[in-house]
């Protein structure tokens, strides 16, 4: 079956569960909420970054005490209560200050996403790949969906709900998601040899 259509079947698969089912799942309408939240309150940052990346841009690069404030407030708000600690947020920073590309090259992507022409339905929905996908949800990430949803992006394989960790999980609970990859990855795993040339763990 086309990945087209099979992205379609599955989409439209769901959303009868889901009006069968009464609507989604209070768990789900708790993630819908939550991003709802978050893109009603705290989107000023990518708002400014995608039509004005110059005017944040230039005092990321000229100032680090700014730097250190816009990263700051982010590090903390969008994790999971992780304990900071001043040569953790230090490294983070400086990895941005001192690189080659300058503290303001990450402003561009948001820019050039924006930039990009917008996908008309069908081509969003051929969107839909045969890759295999590993899907590790962390409570404190700050744009989540119904999980059910995942399956109209592709063949899910692996999924897991963690207890601990936000928008930067491999950060805050590198342990958890080094397991989820090791387990998608391994000999048991959904994503095992999904490139040909190569087992889980080495070049066969």
């Amino acid at each position: 079956m086309p990945w087209a259509t099979q992205r379609k079947k599955r989409i439209l698969e769901l959303v009868a569960k889901f009006n069968a089912q009464g609507g989604l799942s209070r768990p789900d309408q708790d993630l819908l909420k939550a991003t709802q939240d978050f893109f009603a309150n705290n989107v000023a940052y990518f708002e400014i970054q995608r039509t004005r990346r110059l005017t944040p841009g230039y005092s990321l690069a000229d100032s680090p005490v700014g730097l250190l404030a816009w990263f700051y407030e982010k590090l903390v708000a969008w994790t999971d209560d992780y304990p900071w600690t001043p040569d953790g947020i230090f490294t983070k920073v400086c990895r941005y200050r001192f690189s080659r590309a300058g503290a303001d090259a990450p402003q561009n992507q948001y820019h050039e996403s924006y930039k990009r022409p917008g996908l008309s339905t069908e081509e969003y929905i051929k969107q839909y790949s045969n890759v295999p996908l590993g899907i590790s949800i962390f409570p404190r990430e700050i744009v989540q969906f119904p999980l059910a949803w995942n399956l109209t992006l592709g063949p899910v394989v692996f999924e897991r709900r963690h207890d601990k960790g936000g928008n930067f999980a491999a950060w805050e609970n590198l342990g958890a998601m080094g397991a989820d990859l090791h387990e998608m990855f391994g000999k048991d795993g959904g994503a095992y040899k999904c490139v040909t040339e190569c087992s889980g763990y080495k070049r066969i």
